[in-house]
C-alpha cells in the first residue's frame, strides 16, 4: 500500500454553456501514515536542537590567561593637628553645689585655653555626667545612708599647632582640669594622604605583576578586577617621644587586590 496518496486532486465540473465536462482544479491534501508522521515530529525536533546547540567554539573555549597580585602603598606624614578630652569631677554631698563647682571650674578652663590662642569653636562639650553613690563611712567601712554625687563635665579641644600641645594641656590643668584622657594625632586633609596611599598601592600592583609575568614568559595586560581590601590609619612614634611633645607620624597603608590579563609571548 501507498504510504500516502492524493484525494480529490480534479473534480469534474460541468460547463452549463457547452454541455461539456472539464477537470477544476481543487484542494490538494497530504496525507501521511502514523508511522510517516512520527518520523516527520522527530526529524523537526532534530533540526530545532542542531539549530540551538553551541558551536564548537563556545562549547571549547579556552580559559583566559590571568595575573592576581596584591600591591600595597604606604605613606607617612606628621600630623598637623591634635585632639584632647579635657574635663573637671568633682564629688560632693549637695548635688546642687556639685554642678556649680564644675561649671565655674570649666569656664577657667575654657578662659585660659582661649587665652593662649585656642580658638573657641575648638572646644566642644562631649559630655556630662552626674552618678549618685552611697556614702561609705571610712572607719567602719558601713553604708552611712547618705548619697554623695560624681558630677563630671568634659569637653574636647581641637589643637590645631600640635608643638602647642604640651602647653594647652598644663594650662588647663592649672585652671582646674582633672580629666585629662582620649590624645589624639590627625591630620586636616586626611583624604590626600588617603589618596597618595592608593596611587602607590596601583603602581606596587603593576610592579608585582610584571615581576610575576616576566618569569612565566607572560605579558601583562589590561586589569580585569580591582577591589580595595584594606585600609589603616595609625601613629608611628619613637621610643624617645612622648606624645605631649608632638612627635610622631601619621601612617596611611592602602592594600587593594588587582587581577591582570596574561598573554602568552615576549615584550
Amino acid at each position: 500500500m501507498q504510504p500516502w496518496k492524493f484525494a480529490n486532486r480534479f473534480m469534474p465540473h460541468m460547463d452549463q454553456g457547452r454541455g461539456k465536462a472539464r477537470l477544476t482544479p481543487t484542494t490538494v491534501g497530504l496525507r501521511l501514515s502514523p508511522v510517516k508522521r512520527v518520523l516527520v515530529n522527530v526529524a523537526v525536533l532534530f533540526l530545532l536542537v542542531i539549530s540551538f546547540a553551541p558551536t564548537p567554539a563556545q562549547a571549547q573555549q579556552e580559559p583566559e590567561n590571568s595575573i592576581t597580585v596584591v600591591g600595597e602603598g604606604q605613606v607617612s606624614a606628621t600630623p598637623d593637628l591634635a585632639s584632647v578630652n579635657l574635663g573637671v569631677e568633682v564629688l560632693n554631698t549637695d548635688l546642687a553645689q556639685a554642678i556649680l563647682d564644675v561649671e565655674s571650674r570649666m569656664n577657667l578652663i575654657a578662659e585660659a585655653l582661649t587665652g593662649i590662642g585656642v580658638d573657641a569653636a575648638d572646644i566642644q562639650i562631649i559630655g556630662v555626667d552626674v552618678t549618685p553613690q552611697d556614702l561609705v563611712d571610712t572607719r567602719t567601712g558601713a553604708l552611712t545612708g547618705q548619697l554623695v554625687y560624681r558630677v563630671s563635665n568634659t569637653q574636647q579641644v581641637i589643637i590645631r599647632d600640635v608643638s602647642q600641645a604640651r602647653t594647652i594641656i598644663s594650662e588647663a590643668v592649672r585652671a582646674g582640669a582633672n580629666i585629662i584622657r582620649d590624645f589624639a594625632f590627625g591630620m586636616t586633609d586626611l583624604r590626600a594622604l588617603e589618596t597618595s596611599a592608593r596611587t602607590t598601592a596601583i603602581t606596587s600592583a603593576y610592579e608585582r605583576a610584571g615581576e610575576l609575568a616576566a618569569g612565566l614568559g607572560l605579558i601583562v595586560g589590561e586589569p580585569l578586577n580591582v577591589e580595595e581590601i584594606e585600609i589603616t590609619r595609625g601613629i608611628i612614634t619613637e621610643p624617645s617621644s612622648t606624645l605631649l611633645a608632638g612627635a610622631g607620624q601619621l601612617v596611611i597603608t592602602v592594600q587593594i587586590q588587582v587581577t591582570f590579563r596574561a598573554r602568552i609571548g615576549v615584550q
